[in-house]
């Protein structure tokens, strides 16, 4: 199925029913059978069908983009990369832990819980960056925000994303949030791909007085150009540092800057009501709780993490490079002092167990305060699945994502929907692999999600050191050992002849893999964008651009016809020899001279 997106089950259903009729009744009847497993029936077909999807992605993505500066610096598993990686991270995750910590234990994520209220569109969750009712439509926050413009930008990073109808609130105004603008802080509207950070922060560290600087994503309706925002302690010198770089040039490419004085404007993202069904809550927690566990091992690390700057020779002088990591690490009651304190005072709010209403209670609680912590101390937002170095980096990502309550009503009607539910399902498809990939990123199958498997790679790599002797013997032409199968000996030349191997080859599979696994890499537009709207509109639009294609190709097709010569030996058409001249009547008949009238 040749597609340029990703098609929701239902109409990849359709399609195989029409292509395949006899593998879709066998499929059909497997899905019967075993409606949850999809490694039978038409789920797995479906899901071939989404991994072969992807691996075309990836592959077109990664040839188009694998020189670019923002890819190298995402994806290059090299110290020079993983440093500023990790560099940049140590610096804005600076403090948030200890600071939720504070708030925590102050109450400022406690609610009260109500039991009467069922309205998907009234929450009592807490706000993660205020600790505010999150039924409140005002956002407070105390970073420094965006101009309305790069927030328009920002979201159209996501258009490649396979279900975009679940990214945006849909209920109205209500759903559109405004942050004022705090902080002084210039913006670089355009980056070009080529252009980095590291080429940006040798320009940056000139000026003075500056507190942070932070790169957004590649857009693609932008030719994958990105902007950068530069934040400084004072206006006086962020007015000095508009003057210097107004018009600079780094690499050729000239640089325009603005001051930003426009509120942040962003929708609140809202999920099913289905995630708050007891079964589901059960599962969020526990996949939440991998999660914190996981980004509290790594705040640890970088909080004990050395920059190269400070490992490398000083002053000319070369130096033992040490570990990134203090050998010595702090006790796992540090490490996990944030879920310590999470579980205490969850102690201390939750209702006794006296029911199912109260086992909803704990469980939505429970979540709540996980997303909280989440959101506040690591910038993660566990429905988008985005982990963000700063939080400004994720309010243009994700302003707010709030949790709807349970509605029995309204989720008896998705249930007795099939289009609704289909859409659904596959939100919570997309959402489990997303976070699966935070998780369980290093035991993944890489190609199912458009990666290559390293040691297949590696094998058509080595075939020509590979030789079968018999069914089940293959032996290393390079010092003639045997082995049962091709697999065995790549191990081994991979231990005993490494010098066989490139080194660049393993770097490459690294990074396709690395790019592969990210949750949120950029998808190709797709080729016939909709009509902007919906409805009558809409479908006028694509009425009138039907129209339009049809008349385009009538008008080419009788241009080529008009200009075709026929062959050489072709009869000619009677009416074609009849060849009509233009005889002037004035002229003097007989050809003579002209006659001079005198009058």
């Amino acid at each position: 199925m040749d597609q340029d997106r990703l098609v929701p089950y239902r109409s990849f259903v359709e399609w195989y029913r029409e292509t395949a009729p006899d593998r879709y009744f066998d499929d059909e009847a497997a899905t019967k059978e075993n409606p949850t497993d999809r490694k039978v029936g038409l789920k797995a077909r479906y899901d071939e069908f989404r991994a072969d999807y992807s691996a075309k992605q990836v592959q077109i993505l990664f040839e188009k983009h694998r020189t670019a500066a923002w890819f190298l610096e995402k994806y290059d598993p090299s110290e020079r990369y993983s440093d500023l990686r990790a560099r940049v991270r140590k610096q804005g995750w600076q403090g948030s832990l200890d600071q939720f910590v504070e708030q925590l234990e102050a109450g400022k994520f406690d609610y009260v819980f109500e039991s009467g209220n069922s309205k998907p569109t009234e929450q009592t969750t807490t706000d993660p960056q205020t600790g505010e009712a999150q039924d409140s439509v005002k956002v407070e926050v105390s970073e420094t925000t965006q101009s309305e413009k790069p927030e328009k930008v920002e979201e159209e990073e996501e258009d490649g994303d396979e279900d975009p109808e679940w990214a945006n609130g849909k209920n109205g105004d209500k759903d559109e949030v405004i942050i004022p603008h705090k902080g002084h802080q210039v913006m670089i509207k355009s980056i070009p791909p080529e252009i980095g950070r590291l080429q940006l922060e040798p320009v940056v560290d000139k000026l003075s007085g500056v507190a942070s600087l932070a790169l957004g994503e590649p857009v693609a309706r932008r030719s994958y150009y990105r902007s950068a925002w530069i934040e400084f302690n004072t206006e006086k010198e962020a007015r000095e540092a508009m003057d210097k770089l107004s018009g600079q040039e780094i690499e050729n490419f000239k640089l325009r800057v603005t001051m930003i004085r426009s509120p942040l404007i962003a929708k609140i993202k809202r999920t099913s009501v289905l995630v708050s069904g007891n079964e589901r809550l059960e599962e969020d927690i526990d996949t939440m709780k991998r999660l914190v566990h996981i980004l509290e091992v790594e705040a640890d690390t970088l909080a004990n993490y050395k920059p190269l700057a400070e490992r490398t020779a000083v002053e000319g002088v070369d130096v033992k490079m040490e570990s990134p990591v203090k050998e010595e690490q702090e006790s796992t009651e540090h490490i996990h002092r944030g879920s310590a304190a999470v579980q205490a005072r969850l102690d201390q709010m939750l209702p006794p167990l006296q029911g199912s209403e109260s086992r909803y209670q704990r469980l939505a609680m429970t979540v709540d305060l996980y997303l909280a912590y989440l959101r506040s101390a690591f910038y993660c937002c566990y429905y988008c699945a985005v982990i963000a170095d700063r939080a400004d980096e994720l309010q243009r990502k994700c302003v707010k994502h709030i949790r709807t309550a349970h509605n029995e009503k309204e989720a008896d009607d998705i249930q007795r929907n099939q289009k609704r539910l289909d859409r659904e399902d596959h939100w919570f498809l997309l959402h489990d692999e997303k976070i699966e990939m935070l998780i369980h990123r290093d035991e993944l199958d890489p190609t199912r999600f458009g990666g290559k498997n390293l040691d297949k790679a590696l094998e058509q790599k080595l075939v020509q050191h590979i030789r079968q002797e018999d069914e089940a013997k293959f032996r290393c032409v390079n010092c003639n050992k045997m082995f049962k199968n091709s697999g065995y000996v790549c191990k081994h030349i991979s231990n005993k002849h490494p010098e066989m191997i490139d080194p660049e080859f393993t770097k490459e599979l690294r990074i396709y893999n690395n790019f592969a696994l990210d949750p949120h890499r950029i998808q190709m537009p797709p080729a016939n964008p909709p009509p902007v709207g919906s409805g009558r509109h809409a479908r006028d639009a694509t009425r009138r651009d039907d129209h339009a294609s049809k008349r385009r190709a009538t008008i080419d097709n009788m241009e080529a016809a008009r200009r075709r010569t026929p062959p050489p030996d072709a009869k000619i058409d009677p009416r074609a020899a009849q060849r009509l001249t233009y005889q002037d009547l004035d002229e003097v008949a007989g050809g003579g001279e002209d006659i001079a009238l005198m009058y």
